[in-house]
């Protein structure tokens, strides 16, 4: 091998090395499986039939818990969650809103609840016992307070929107500060780990 060829060759291992190493620099670390979150559960839906978290195996779900009564939190998440769907129309996304509320949101009424933010949506209910169960397994805190107002009560409860991979497992939560880009980079992210 002449000198040149030796040159050339040890100049192109080096730029191989220096620019692998600032793509591993530059590169996100995988989004963390937030084990102390999430479970499965099964409950009537807008289907038709129960749903559980495991019948979206492979697809990434965005599960939000709230009430059709809410008058800020819900409408605000379940807006930021179809223009995240809206932002990657051909992802394998699934909407899954399950409500706080199981005395007043029957599945006649959460069908075109979540039917007026996106046909997508699959809304679940169940006893109170069930939703009860279902939110502990993702640490959402709601709370039935008496009202002065015709509904009677309102539910304060946690905003979350939680991000599970095709597992099912959450992979991240968004809090009401984390914007529709931020939201929408961390599905990218996750679609391009697991796809």
């Amino acid at each position: 091998m002449s000198r040149a060829t030796a040159i050339a060759v040890a100049v192109l291992i080096l730029a191989g090395v220096v620019g692998w190493q600032n793509l591993r620099a530059t590169a996100a670390p995988p989004l963390p499986v937030l084990y102390s979150l999430g479970g499965d559960f099964a409950l009537p839906s807008t289907l038709g039939r129960a749903v559980s978290v495991a019948d979206f195996h492979g697809e990434v779900v965005l599960l939000n818990f709230g009430y059709t009564s809410c008058p800020d939190v819900c409408p605000t998440a379940l807006a930021r969650i179809r223009d995240v769907m809206n932002a990657l129309p051909d992802a394998p996304l699934q909407p899954l809103f399950v409500t706080l509320d199981p005395e007043r949101d029957t599945l006649d009424r959460l069908a075109p609840y979540v039917g007026a933010y996106d046909a997508r949506f699959v809304a679940a209910t169940g006893s109170a016992a069930e939703i009860s169960d279902a939110a502990a397994h993702y640490h959402v805190y709601s709370e039935k307070r008496v009202t002065d107002s015709t509904l009677g009560y309102s539910i304060d409860h946690s905003g979350q929107i939680y991000l599970l991979d095709g597992d099912g497992r959450v992979r991240a939560t968004f809090g009401e500060s984390v914007t529709v880009p931020a939201m929408v980079a961390a599905v990218r992210q996750l679609l391009a780990e697991t796809g």
